[in-house]
């Protein structure tokens, strides 16, 4: 059944669907398409990536690829309380993208000009991160259960792993020259976590750290 709902879409655990458009954020009915409820955005229209809080309580977008009318930068909203964020990046365009909230409650999200930006809602401060290898973009940026953000460096032939509370990051190579990781999933059954994505060149790609 075609609803009309599309792009990139957030499912929260209580099966509703989330999504950004025309400067709102809007709750879907999963069998209708319809929206349910609305939430208007200050400054962004839309945002590229959608996500959903682990526990179903929160919002998070990233927003680039239309600056200058619509400055790069993250929205994030508590679905509880309805009140709504949004936060610009602090150097400038920086084409936010894809991401997750992490285990306790921070937002991530891959930047497609080279940095990892986060978001803490509880001390509301923007940060943001570049990983060791110059120049590697990132579309994506997935949480673990421990904490720690696995993102694709796009055209770099990398994995990303990084550690806040180290600031370290672990690099994987992979098998091919290219690493055109648009989007991952981290399998968080297993210990250590294992990664999945899919890549552009048609190949499934498993990563399974030691540690």
């Amino acid at each position: 059944m075609q609803t009309g709902v599309q792009g990139n879409m957030a499912l929260s655990p209580d099966g509703s669907i989330w999504r950004t458009a025309q400067g709102k954020i809007n709750e879907y009915n999963r069998e209708t398409g319809k929206p349910i409820r609305s939430f208007p955005m200050k400054k962004f229209r839309n945002t590229y990536g959608n996500f959903i809080s682990w526990d179903g309580n929160f919002f998070g977008g990233g927003v680039g690829g239309a600056a200058p009318v619509d400055p790069d930068g993250i929205v994030w909203m508590d679905i509880r309380t309805g009140e709504v964020r949004e936060i610009d990046s602090t150097s400038g365009p920086q084409d936010l993208s894809r991401g997750s909230f992490d285990p306790a409650g921070n937002i991530w999200v891959g930047g497609k000009h080279g940095v990892l930006a986060k978001y803490d809602p509880k001390t509301n401060v923007y940060s943001e991160y570049t990983p060791p290898t110059p120049y590697a973009t990132m579309y994506n940026a997935e949480a673990d259960k421990n904490g720690e953000i696995w993102a694709g460096l796009v055209r770099a032939g990398k994995l990303g792993r990084f550690n806040p509370k180290t600031h370290q990051w672990i690099e994987y190579w992979m098998a091919e020259p290219f690493s055109h990781n648009w989007d991952s999933y981290v399998d968080n059954s297993t210990n250590p976590v294992t990664v999945w994505y899919g890549d552009q060149y048609g190949f499934i790609v498993r990563v399974q750290p030691l540690e």
